[in-house]
């Protein structure tokens, strides 16, 4: 997939005098990021700690903000991580009179403080011991742990682990409380351990990766915790070649428990400088496969990955890496979940001459990538950002779904089942995967892929490019704005289908060319690619639009269900529903539970169930039929068509129009049995004894049984 150049590059800090260094970014709530960095004189004495809250669009939500209270000195090194309802957490290290500490402060997603800024690292009976270079995660109920080095100060003996620099941690509850001490990351205490990284899932589960000492040189270890805060299994080595140096580790964890390691490597399969290398674990900790040498580019070093993955185990590494000699950019490179590599590596940056490095990438909750860094300008560096660097990949599950985009272009994945796929704004790219899948562009320039059973494919407004692929396909046929290019119409197999509006007596078929045109009323429809017109038949290869979508599916539960500007057939079976058609000419059939049904536009058919349901026809000429138990029918606007028949249960019709409106009898029911009553301000419609049906506001004198009621 390639990077979205719709977007640019976003400047993050305005104090623009001296140095802002080490962006770190996080992703926690539907609408919204935070970056911090540090900032250099910005809070009167050294540096300090900053940031700045973003909708996912890339505009500011306010302005930046400080972090830090105590500005004494320096505070360096921020790392930042939110919760799922985007409220962040802040640490950094700061100087103190015996050495540095570590501190962090609360926020609410908005930026405002919660509470005043706290020690993180236990005050030490050892004055000669001091801790830096943090890391931060949280998991969806806001608990954090924080990560970070301790060792003795001028580098001694001395250290926290008792052997030079450790890697020590803490727990924190979503209130910033203590959850226990601190404790020992490191199982191997010989010499140094460094740079450590820390990743957490939405559960709480977290991988914490460092630097130690190996044969020839160093090497990048790991260890996985439960979300008690129990290790799980022992300390592991991510890569396989030792020589030479490994560092700057970074590490994500899916929701599943998949995770990522990358970090930079010499002496690998990159044969300039210093390359970029990941591997895969599964939930157990298993390594999947080989060490992966990220980068295309090798000339020069790459340096400085991050790493973020999403819940399907796909993943995306960012770096810092040589351009043609002369400064360095920003690269990107995007993997399936099997480590097959998801296109080719590619700039992040748009920014120009200066060096771009230390990036910082987050996915966000609509499935998009964030990603900021720090441009060099001379003596001085900014921040950086890019939001909507990658379409959106949406992925669906073996069953059923209903995926829907945004408003900038996505990437739908139906995989198995009967999937519904809506891009909606952007330029997208759908693909049904298998199953009998119903596609709709929406918006944009889109493409449409089916897969390789019986799909519904229909474009929108845009140029769109559709291919059935396997399977006897639908290609929806609308008024619209671009053009519909059809690649793979197979005659006698396929069908195309005509939308609310188009009549079969105003299709015109052409030749041009190798390629046949489909129009209507002197507007093209679509454009069927190396089809000959004259195998095209009027009668045979289109049909009613409205009759082809694929059934949307609810559950036994109580849900949502909403069809597109097409016909659908929407199915709710169990619980109480909420199901609406939109456009087109919709079927749409309540099932058990009270349901309530809306057919808005078009001319549709609603059918209730067991339960007491309410009926709405909206717009159009539509036809409504009560289900057993105490139902509500309401036609709406044009001429609408009440069934009426034997059932348990009373149906109220509530806007019977007479000369406009008409009923529909069951087999059983024949007009000359029924029987009209007046019920207060109400006609009571009964046949054989049998009560069919409530009529609001009328009075029996209003009904006969010529055509002109019945139909």
């Amino acid at each position: 997939m390639s990077a979205n150049s719709s977007r640019r590059d976003l400047r993050v800090n305005t104090f623009v005098s001296g140095r802002q260094q080490n962006p770190d970014i996080a992703v926690g709530s539907l609408d919204s990021f935070v970056i911090t960095w540090q900032s250099e004189r910005q809070d009167g004495d050294g540096f300090g700690i900053f940031g700045r809250t973003y909708s996912l669009s890339g505009a500011p939500v306010a302005s930046e903000f400080q972090v830090n209270s105590t500005t004494q000195g320096d505070q360096t090194a921020a790392a930042v991580a939110a919760d799922g309802n985007g409220n962040f957490v802040v640490t950094w290290a700061s100087d103190q009179a015996n050495g540095r500490g570590l501190y962090a402060q609360l926020f609410q997603s908005d930026g405002q403080r919660i509470g005043s800024e706290f020690r993180v690292n236990s005050s030490s009976s050892n004055s000669f011991q001091q801790q830096s270079n943090p890391d931060v995660a949280r998991d969806a109920l806001g608990n954090f742990v924080v990560v970070y080095e301790s060792r003795g100060i001028n580098n001694d003996s001395f250290g926290q682990d008792t052997s030079g620099t450790g890697i020590f941690g803490r727990r924190f509850n979503s209130t910033g409380a203590s959850i226990g001490s601190e404790f020992r990351v490191n199982t191997i205490t010989d010499r140094n351990q460094t740079e450590p990284a820390i990743a957490m899932n939405g559960l709480g589960e977290f991988v914490v990766t460092w630097v130690g000492p190996s044969l020839g040189g160093n090497s990048i270890f790991g260890q996985r915790y439960s979300n008690t805060g129990q290790p799980i299994g022992i300390e592991f080595q991510a890569n396989s070649q030792t020589g030479g140096s490994q560092t700057s580790p970074a590490v994500a964890i899916a929701d599943s428990g998949e995770f990522v390691v990358v970090w930079q490597g010499t002496d690998g399969d990159d044969d300039d400088g210093s390359g970029i290398y990941a591997q895969r674990y599964d939930a157990n900790g298993n390594p999947r496969g080989g060490e992966i040498l990220v980068n295309d580019t090798t000339r020069g070093d790459q340096v400085t990955p991050s790493v973020a993955i999403d819940s399907g185990g796909d993943f995306t590494v960012v770096w810092s890496g040589e351009q043609n000699n002369r400064d360095t950019v920003i690269y990107g490179q995007r993997f399936f979940a099997n480590g097959n590599r998801d296109g080719s590596e590619f700039e992040v940056n748009d920014s120009g001459s200066d060096d771009q490095i230390n990036p910082a990438v987050v996915l966000s909750p609509t499935s998009d990538f964030v990603v900021a860094w720090e441009n060099q300008d001379g003596s001085n560096s900014d921040i950086l950002a890019r939001t909507n660097v990658f379409k959106r990949r949406i992925r669906g599950t073996n069953g059923d779904d209903n995926l829907t985009g945004g408003d900038q272009g996505d990437q739908i994945l139906g995989r198995g089942g009967m999937d519904r796929l809506q891009g909606l704004g952007g330029n997208d790219v759908l693909n049904g995967g298998n199953g009998a899948d119903r596609l709709e562009g929406g918006d944009g320039n889109d493409v449409l892929q089916g897969g390789n059973n019986a799909d519904t494919l229909e474009g929108g407004d845009g140029n769109d490019t559709l291919t059935g692929g396997g399977g006897a396909d639908t290609f929806v046929l609308k008024s619209k704005q671009g053009s519909t290019l059809i690649n793979d119409f197979e005659v006698g197999v396929d069908l195309l289908g005509l939308s609310s509006g188009i009549k079969r007596k105003d299709i015109r078929i052409e030749q041009q060319g190798e390629n046949t045109i489909i129009s209507a009323k002197g507007r093209r429809l679509a454009t069927l690619l190396g089809v000959q017109a004259a195998d095209i038949s009027v009668d045979s290869d289109f049909t009613n639009a409205s009759s082809t979508g694929r059934p949307i599916r609810g559950t036994n539960k109580a849900d949502e269900l909403t069809g597109g500007g097409g016909g659908d057939e929407i199915l709710g079976l169990g619980g109480r529903d909420t199901l609406s058609g939109r456009g087109g000419d919709d079927l749409i059939e309540g099932g058990a539970g009270g349901d309530e049904i809306f057919g808005e536009d078009g001319n549709d058919e609603l059918i209730g169930g067991n339960g007491k349901d309410t009926l709405v026809g909206g717009k159009g000429d539509d036809f409504l039929q009560a289900g057993d138990g105490n139902d509500s029918l309401t036609g709406g606007a044009g001429s609408d068509t009440f069934f009426l028949q034997r059932k348990t249960g009373r149906t109220t019709i509530q806007d019977f129009q007479d000369g406009v409106d008409s009923f529909s009898l069951d087999t059983d029911i024949r007009s000359s049995s029924l029987v009209f009553q007046a019920q207060g301000s109400d006609t009571l419609i009964s046949s054989a004894g049998d009560i069919l049906a409530l009529v609001k506001n009328t009075r029996p004198s209003q009904f006969s049984t010529s055509a002109s009621d019945f139909v």
